[in-house]
């Protein structure tokens, strides 16, 4: 701040970097500045450069993932940072990420595998489209001797990537399910069940191999030939929340041509046999509307709900076993479409309201003005995680007047007030329950 206090063109260069590490709760330095007192710039300097830190390799620590610096500054939004910057570096965010997601990872081409397990690929992720893998393979000459051959392992992680230390294993989440071999050996280790079938086949191209891989909901179903011999495996996740990826790794060979590509054929639902039943959470009392489990993001919702006037949806919560994040919870959908049900005939999305206090909406539609505040009952967000793992009751208020909706909802000292301005008077709102790894049941409408 001195240094650029000599830059008098532009005085608030220095007067931002002063401020720069006052918190929105009036607890930073060096002056213990509060709220608007702290100058914007600064306010916006705060969170940009904790994102910066946080996902950038220095002394102290290994870049953070997404979902970790994504899961801080909701936590520290209204004590360290100011809300509404915080909740714009979250929509940067979640933009960016779904810039990455539309483009396809790369796949190594060629690996040269010693030991075993000691080069494994990017995952090559498994869906309802199948998938097909093919790369040529032979015996590394080189080598230690001794047995030799590709495999795949089965696994979820937040980089996409095969961990083996601790340290990463918990930063990035990574959860094995198992390991395939083209002979129709495999390792369990946290898939629920694995049964294979071997069947021969008209022989192939020697040291020629394939992998087709789909997914059916919570089994996956994954061919192997190599030679004259197809393994078919059916693999049953912990449940259907969970990603699943393919890394190819192989012991004393060495793998060339590795080839990644869509079919372009789909699984229908129930086409993979099950070998465990399905894992539900909504066996529980039913009222007004059906139970509901989202597995993922916004994988299922409830039907809409007129609102008119006043409406109130009470409902019983529940995130499930694989929730780890603030965002694991209820989302509320106000929206318009012909036949009242989300994404259907003329959808029109005018906000999506978190209980965590995140909101987004179209910008084309309508105008949202959020309110998050935390109470002095708030328990701290690791025990309000917790909290919505064990289950609790939430009630949803809405207030409509005209093209006006205030959505407001307080869970655990977390209060959450939304007015959401429609631009066209639309024919009619909709309101629907939603969310990201959570079951929603007992859901009445009063």
């Amino acid at each position: 701040a001195e240094i650029l206090s000599s830059i008098t063109e532009y005085p608030y260069l220095s007067q931002s970097i002063r401020c720069s590490h006052e918190r929105y709760d009036g607890t930073g330095y060096p002056d213990g500045l509060k709220g608007e007192d702290i100058p914007e710039i600064s306010r916006i300097i705060a969170v940009a450069n904790f994102y910066e830190t946080m996902t950038s390799m220095n002394i102290s620590h290994t870049p953070m993932t997404y979902q970790s610096v994504r899961e801080e500054i909701i936590k520290q939004s209204g004590t360290r940072f100011d809300p509404q910057y915080a909740q714009i570096m979250l929509q940067i965010m979640d933009e960016e990420r779904k810039e990455q997601k539309h483009k396809k990872a790369k796949t190594e081409t060629q690996l040269d595998c010693g030991r075993y397990r000691d080069t494994v690929s990017a995952g090559i992720r498994i869906e309802q489209e199948m998938t097909k893998i093919c790369f040529s393979c032979e015996p590394d000459e080189n080598g230690e001797g001794g047995f030799s051959a590709p495999s795949v392992i089965l696994f979820d992680s937040y980089d996409q990537r095969v961990h083996s230390e601790m340290q990463t294993i918990e930063a990035y989440h990574y959860l094995e399910y198992g390991e395939l071999w083209f002979d129709g050996h495999q390792v369990t280790t946290n898939a629920r069940n694995i049964e294979v079938q071997m069947t021969e086949t008209e022989a192939g191209q020697p040291g020629i191999c394939e992998i087709t891989a789909g997914r059916d909901e919570d089994h996956l179903l994954i061919r192997m030939t190599s030679g004259s011999k197809t393994a078919e495996f059916i693999v049953a996740l912990p449940d259907n929340s969970k990603a699943a990826y393919i890394g190819i790794t192989g012991e004393n060979c060495r793998i060339r041509e590795i080839k990644v590509k869509q079919t372009g054929e789909e699984l229908p639902p129930g086409s993979v046999r099950k070998i465990v039943s399905k894992v539900s959470f909504t066996d529980r009392l039913e009222s007004d509307l059906p139970n509901v489990q989202i597995d993922h993001s916004r994988s299922a919702a409830t039907k809409g709900i007129p609102i008119r006037d006043e409406v109130v949806v009470d409902f019983h919560t529940m995130s499930l076993p694989s929730a780890n994040l603030v965002w694991h919870c209820p989302y509320i959908v106000l929206f318009y479409a012909e036949d009242g049900i989300v994404g259907g005939e003329s959808y029109k999305e005018f906000a999506l309201i978190k209980i965590n206090g995140e909101t987004t909406g179209n910008e084309w539609f309508a105008a949202n003005k959020l309110v998050t505040k935390t109470s002095d009952d708030f328990p701290g967000w690791d025990v309000w995680k917790n909290q919505n793992k064990a289950g609790m009751e939430c009630s949803v208020r809405f207030v409509r007047r005209g093209s006006k909706i205030i959505t407001s909802t307080e869970n655990l000292g977390v209060s959450v007030e939304n007015t959401t301005t429609v631009f066209e008077k639309p024919e009619a709102v909709y309101a629907a329950l939603t969310g990201d790894q959570v079951a929603l049941t007992d859901i009445r409408v009063s």
